[in-house]
């Protein structure tokens, strides 16, 4: 579950208007439109932090942006004007206190409002003196003020009048005006750098001073004790408790438009005009992650960057259910459709355990399978009716195998070749691939009527426990990478060096492969191993680097769902404890997100050296890791690709 989105307003640059939220209230459950309340959190629950940059642009197009790679903080974003025919470009933003809804700002003096933000009124239809140029929030979110060149002040809903420089003669126009959340009032900002405060502390300013570029913006700091001034080549001046932390400002410097504080006052993001596709150019300091990750709002655009803020909301994890009470442990998980998901293990007495999900995971009830079908090791749903199970043979009928073609409510056995197989997979409903075997031993087969019978493979891989296909090749992963491009028939090496590989996935469109395993030392506190493919499969290197290396664990999983995202996923071993921590890319494995640990302890009693398995991710970034502690068989779903996770019903 998320929690309401709150937070305290600091301040909004003016052509940039930007604005720091802290995060301040209760547990709730955010939506595009509003935000309900939610139950109390109770002793056993657990919260944690997530923090979006929410970038607004000359086009009206928005952008989330997470410092810790955190898709929570997608749902800042509410809306936007992208595409929309404006009658004049956006030019500045502002955000709710509470981080639930935003206004956009035109040159003519429009407001648009998002979210929970209410319209109270702008200067679109009248004739002004000087043209506006920014706006700033009340500090409870129920109005706001509009500033133009000449800094003449306008205030809509609760906003007070204080004053203005509208009637003064001024040396150079005002470009910025932050609201100071303390007092009520606000400060001004003129492009030579003097400062004007009405109903608010007077800090100091550049007024008076030479100065390399003129000012863009400005900022308060979050506890209102202080301001920033921002100049267009990336100076940085600070005043009160406004620590300096550095700038971008050298020779050539130019086009930096907004900034954007992080909740401690610790650091901040300072960004360019401009930027590739959703991710503007930006420059971190402090303690400002140098990693932003888009999360949410348009994927597109190269527009002016007009404003930025920092918003931060807790995010409560309610305590897991009881244990469940089925006596047995899974050891795989796939998902046929984005709600119909099958788990497969075996009992405490040996035989097959299937479970199926018809809510993404939500909850899953036992499956009635074949008396004498042994427990199983993989799975494989390739569509919405076609699923297929391998595992330990049955010693009197070789069986080991089981087929469904009713999504999973209905199974029958199959007889293969290989005595224990550990893993499955179907490039469509008629070709299918299975591997198997232990260090040193090889073992696969394969089926081109949908897992109904079987043959060994011609060509075996390198011993493998996993193995991905998609429509066209297979890949499997051991202690050497394979593939195969005639669905398991035939098998080449692809990867030498003898990394200890223990899952591999690729992307959607199969051109890029990616497989991970423990650290090379089998220790579970060092980073583990990741190697990578661009050519489908053709040929691989070892990408470890591209593994955050603040890991305090090893990565033996991992799942893609679309042509970019995948994510991977380990034992976390840190102090003796083991749950999972996880990591998401969204570049194909070119560079992975920082390393996240789940906020509730998912406690899952695991060797970190044995294979975490029981991983998938579904097209829509729902993931599911299914294993088991001392009292049975459980499962956890991630809606946030990995950042928290809710224990699922066992039946």
């Amino acid at each position: 579950m998320r929690s309401r989105l709150t937070a305290t307003m600091a301040a909004i640059g003016v052509v940039v208007g930007t604005v720091l939220l802290g995060g301040l209230a209760s547990a709730g459950n955010p939506s595009a439109a509003a935000v309900p309340a939610a139950p109390a959190a109770h002793p056993a629950d657990t919260t944690t932090t997530c923090t979006g940059v929410l970038v607004a642009r000359l086009d009206g197009s928005i952008s989330v942006l997470a410092p810790k790679g955190e898709t929570c903080a997608s749902s800042i974003a509410q809306g936007s004007l992208a595409g929309a025919k404006l009658n004049g470009p956006i030019i500045g933003s502002a955000a709710l206190p509470n981080g639930n809804g935003y206004w956009l700002l035109g040159s003519d003096g429009g407001v648009f409002a998002f979210g929970q933000a209410q319209f109270y009124g702008s200067t679109g239809s009248l004739h002004l003196n000087a043209p506006i140029l920014g706006m700033a929030s009340t500090p409870d979110g129920g109005g706001y003020w509009l500033v133009g060149s000449d800094g003449g002040i306008f205030s809509y809903g609760d906003a007070r009048f204080y004053g203005s420089t509208g009637g003064m003669k001024l040396n150079k126009p005002v470009v910025g005006m932050a609201a100071d959340g303390a007092t009520g009032g606000y400060w001004l900002v003129a492009s030579d750098g003097g400062v004007f405060a009405f109903n608010a502390p007077f800090f100091g300013s550049m007024g008076g001073q030479p100065l390399n570029a003129p000012m863009r913006f400005m900022t308060g700091t979050p506890d209102f004790g202080g301001y920033r001034l921002v100049a267009i080549d990336g100076g940085v001046f600070d005043y009160g408790d406004a620590p300096f932390f550095g700038s971008a400002a050298g020779p050539g410097s130019t086009g930096w438009s907004a900034l954007a504080t992080t909740p401690d006052n610790g650091g901040y993001w300072l960004f360019a005009a401009t930027g590739l596709s959703a991710l503007p150019t930006y420059q971190a300091f402090g303690d400002a992650a140098n990693n932003l990750t888009f999360v949410g709002g348009d994927a597109f655009s190269i527009a002016l960057v007009v404003g930025a803020a920092t918003v931060s909301f807790p995010v409560t994890i309610p305590s897991p259910p009881p244990s469940p009470s089925v006596g047995g442990h899974f050891n795989a998980v796939s998902c046929a459709t984005t709600t119909v998901c099958v788990a497969v293990g075996g009992t405490s007495s040996g035989s097959a355990l299937i479970e199926r999900s018809t809510d993404g995971g939500s909850s899953f009830a036992l499956d009635t399978v074949p008396t004498n079908a042994r427990e199983m090791f993989g799975v494989d749903c390739n569509s919405s009716v076609h699923c297929v199970t391998v595992g330990a043979a049955n010693a009197s009928s070789g069986t080991g195998a089981l087929v469904s073609d009713d999504g999973g409510v209905t199974w029958s056995l199959t007889t293969t070749p290989a005595n224990t197989l550990q893993s499955v997979a179907c490039e469509n409903d008629a070709d299918c691939a299975a591997v198997g075997g232990g260090p040193g031993q090889s073992g696969a087969v394969f089926s081109t009527n949908g897992g109904t019978t079987w043959s060994n493979s011609v060509v075996a891989p390198a011993p493998a426990v996993n193995v991905d296909c998609n429509a066209s090749m297979c890949v499997a992963a051991g202690e050497n990478q394979s593939i195969s491009t005639d669905g398991g028939a035939h098998w080449t090496s692809k990867l030498t060096g003898n990394l200890p590989l223990f899952s591999t996935s690729c992307t959607t469109d199969g051109v890029n492969c990616l497989a991970v395993g423990p650290s090379s030392h089998d220790d579970p506190t060092e980073q583990g191993q990741l190697a990578r493919s661009t050519d489908s499969g053709s040929t691989w290197s070892n990408a470890s680097a591209n593994l955050p290396a603040t890991a305090s664990g090893t990565f033996q999983a991992i799942s893609c769902w679309n042509t970019t995202q995948c994510m991977t996923v380990g034992p976390d071993a840190t102090n003796g404890l083991v749950s999972i921590l996880g990591s998401v890319t969204s570049n194909a494995g070119a560079t992975f997100g920082t390393v996240f640990h789940p906020t509730n302890s998912v406690s899952l009693l695991l060797d970190a050296s044995v294979p975490v398995l029981g991983f998938t991710c579904t097209g829509n970034g729902t993931c599911i890791v299914a294993a088991s502690n001392s009292a049975g068989a459980l499962a956890y779903t991630s809606s946030d690709s990995g950042q928290t996770w809710t224990a699922s019903s066992i039946q």
